[in-house]
């Protein structure tokens, strides 16, 4: 047996199975009524166990065999399906994950990790499986001359499960007019325990004659709240409102432990901090290194090698057989072939593409554990999850989302009273949306929240000196501002945002994939940031232009024209930049060969082609020698034995075997345009 295939294997599956786990757990909280749900988690982590006992990963066995004993519990309807349940079991998943890290990875992975948490769902099987009861004890009045003892029917409550009660002495007269034959005391117990309520009864049977015993049971949501609230309640001493702002305003635990000296605020954010970056990098890991091929798709691309094959052979014949110069047939053939090719390129391209739901489903948890640390109440929408996506621009999208999404819970979404004063739903909404259009996919991050404050904004900018003066800007250029390095309208810095360092990232990290970001604002109803990004980054259209003997590619998506300007068009500014005015409009000059270190055989413009680029609203004219021709090119990389070349983004192999060198047109227009600002 091949036991690194099979180890292979096994981390696949383990790692899918794990997703599909913590998947629905997220679910199955919104829905715990859900039992075919139920029953699907519960499979997951079975087969996990399955596999991982089968080749000898003792330690996952033994782990998920104590989480599926808890899930069984679940299905039995012995154990809630409850929020303090839920989390232990996605912390659960979380050491799963790590555990076939260490697999994959082939290192040890610390056992003792896990005992907390083992510790943790047994004492939960333990209490859990037990059920609550309220008992509403009412003797009868003649129960002392019938010769029974109430307190040996309590006792008899302590044998079965635990008793909390409480006496009611209401009708307890004054000793004066008291018989001390007949019984005053009626009882109010809380008990825990394993027994149904017929069981129950049976401790009260030779009391029921004149008396009345009322069992019923405590629904999880009521056994959320302490006994002495809900005894106060009761008494009327408070009511159900004042017991959950109490609730709400107990202290967490870090809260607790700043105060009483033993730890800074600083070192609280950073283990904050430190555990909310662990999340990220979870995800990330969450993206599998292999693509698992719909079927089809593969049988596709069977059908068309073959008959690529078929056509392979008909060109030698029309080739190298006695074709008598018959080139009318070897151009069709010519053309079929060429026609196959384009097919297998875009199958093969096809099993690259990847349902954006595959990192979607895994912010389910994100919202839900960061909108908790604010103590906001926040649900995320998902929608267009089959849109697909090349597996290379699906990895890298990670971060700028988790980014616009910490921005929009943490500044976006308003707290649920702030929320209730404006009108809104008390619970706040992220809707996370993906769509194609054209060669492009999108994907929106929406917000209900209070939206960007404009005024806000142009403060921190002019304070920053990121703008001299706010006038003559228009809202989408101050909304803009959001976008540059360090700035941050916060207050002050939170484990989730405030540094600073959130929307630069998402947007150098979405234009590094020849990407773009847009940003919609609706003032007191919300956010919609938009990213556009390229369906793939292996294959673009690309201008193929001439400088000197060297070919290099300029990627159609950043190309508007190509012009000869005339002498008089060229223009000098401050004896140092040149520009050139198309149409009533002057737009700098960069000359290529100065960029590249490459000697050109054209040095004067209007000799020369220029092609005109853009790159958001900036715009550029790049001189070249001549122009080649427009073609698909496979973009590959320099590779790390290179250095990082200024201005160019990758490199392509030509049809006559040359290697041509793609340009960062972005690059080369940012630096231009710093250089002309100076």
């Amino acid at each position: 047996m091949d036991l690194e295939k099979l180890r292979s294997i096994f981390i696949d599956e383990a790692m899918e199975q794990a997703s599909v786990f913590e998947e629905g757990l997220l679910q199955i909280e919104k829905s715990p009524q859900d039992k075919e749900l139920l029953n699907t988690i519960f499979r997951s982590i079975h087969t996990i166990k399955g596999a991982s006992g089968t080749l000898g990963f003792t330690d996952i066995s033994r782990f998920t065999h104590v989480m599926e004993e808890l899930l069984d519990l679940m299905r039995q309807e012995r154990l809630a399906v409850e929020r303090e349940t839920i989390d232990v079991l996605l912390r659960a998943t979380d050491l799963i994950k790590e555990m076939i890290e260490a697999v994959a990875s082939g290192s040890d992975f610390d056992s003792t990790k896990c005992e907390g948490l083992v510790t943790e769902m047994e004492e939960l099987k333990r209490l859990q499986t037990k059920r609550t009861y309220r008992v509403l004890f009412r003797p009868g009045p003649d129960l002392f001359r019938r010769g029974l003892d109430p307190l040996v029917i309590l006792d008899g409550l302590r044998e079965i499960g635990e008793v909390t009660m409480r006496a009611d002495t209401d009708a307890v007269p004054p000793l004066s007019e008291m018989d001390p034959e007949e019984l005053y005391l009626r009882w109010e117990m809380e008990l825990k325990t394993e027994r149904d309520p017929a069981e129950i009864e049976k401790v009260f049977e030779f009391a029921m004659d004149g008396g009345d015993v009322k069992i019923i049971p405590v629904e999880a949501s009521e056994e959320e709240v302490p006994l002495l609230g809900q005894l106060l309640v009761e008494e009327g001493v408070v009511g159900p409102e004042d017991v959950e702002k109490a609730l709400k305003s107990q202290k967490r635990v870090g809260e607790i432990l700043v105060k009483q000296g033993k730890v800074s605020p600083k070192d609280i954010e950073k283990v904050v901090e430190k555990q909310s970056q662990r999340k990220v990098e979870s995800l990330k890991k969450s993206i599998s290194s292999t693509i698992r091929v719909d079927l089809k798709k593969l049988d596709h691309l069977v059908n068309i090698v073959g008959e690529m094959v078929i056509i392979h052979s008909m060109l030698q014949q029309a080739v190298q057989g006695n074709d008598n110069g018959d080139s009318e047939r070897t151009d069709a053939v010519l053309s079929q072939l060429q026609r196959i090719g384009k097919d297998i390129q875009e199958s093969v391209m096809s099993l690259r593409m990847l349902p954006v739901g595959e990192v979607f489903n895994r912010f389910t948890r994100l919202v839900r554990e960061l909108s908790s640390s604010k103590n906001k109440r926040i649900e995320l929408v998902i929608t267009g999850e089959d849109t697909e996506l090349d597996k290379g621009v699906l990895e890298k999208i990670t971060d700028p989302l988790v980014h616009l999404i910490r921005n929009a819970i943490d500044h976006g979404i308003e707290t649920a009273e702030e929320r209730t004063s404006r009108g809104k739903p008390p619970h706040g909404t992220i809707r996370l949306s993906a769509y194609q259009m054209g060669d492009s996919v999108f994907i929106d991050v929406e917000d209900d929240g209070r939206g960007l404050d404009k005024e806000r904004i142009l403060n921190k900018a002019v304070q920053k000196g990121i703008v001299e003066s706010p006038s003559g800007l228009t809202d989408d250029q101050i909304y803009n501002l959001i976008f540059m390095p360090g700035f941050s309208t916060a207050e002050k810095v939170t484990d989730i945002s405030g540094r600073g360092v959130g929307m630069d990232v998402v947007k150098r990290n979405i234009e590094a994939l020849n990407g773009r970001v847009f940003i919609r604002v609706r003032p007191g109803e919300g956010t919609t940031v938009s990213i556009k990004l390229p369906l793939t980054l292996a294959i673009i259209d690309g201008l193929t232009v001439l400088i000197g003997g060297e070919v290099f590619v300029i990627p159609i998506s950043s190309v508007i024209e190509s012009l000869r300007p005339g002498r008089e068009n060229v223009k000098t500014l401050n004896e140092r930049d040149e520009v050139i005015g198309v149409r009533g409009e002057f737009i700098p000059l960069i000359r290529l060969y100065e960029e590249l270190g490459v000697t050109p055989r054209k040095r004067d413009p209007w000799k020369a082609i220029v092609v005109l680029v853009s790159h958001e609203d900036k715009r550029c004219c790049l001189l070249v020698d001549d122009l080649i021709g427009e073609q698909q090119i496979v973009i590959k990389s320099l590779g790390t034995a290179l250095p990082k070349v200024r201005g160019i983004g990758g490199g392509t192999i030509l049809g006559d075997g040359r290697v041509a060198l793609v340009l960062d047109v972005p690059g080369i227009i940012e630096r231009t345009m710093r250089r002309v600002i100076r």
